[in-house]
């Protein structure tokens, strides 16, 4: 069931959140540019996420465009928490 506060604050730019653009329209979150090592010293590689309110991305879908603080990304997952809140995976461009 999804929270039925206002999720928008969290995500504000004034305090933790980013502006982004996904496929052409406004939608603010929290860009993660993590380093990531899946195997410990094998692979290392950035993770980037950018975590949002899942009503403001309806219809987001993975191969989408993600432009947020000047970089371009493509959406390569979608995982929605099913409380109100999605994760989207993304490759920088």
């Amino acid at each position: 069931m999804p929270f039925t506060e206002n999720l928008a604050p969290f995500f504000s730019p004034s305090e933790f959140g980013s502006e982004a653009t996904l496929n052409g329209a406004a939608v603010n979150g929290i860009l993660d540019r993590d380093y990531n090592e899946p195997l410990g010293n094998m692979v290392q590689a950035y993770a980037p996420t950018f975590m949002c309110s899942a009503a403001a991305v309806p219809a987001v879908a993975q191969g989408q465009s993600l432009v947020c603080a000047g970089v371009t990304y493509k959406v390569r997952g979608v995982e929605p928490d099913g409380v109100g809140v999605v994760l989207l995976r993304l490759e920088a461009q």
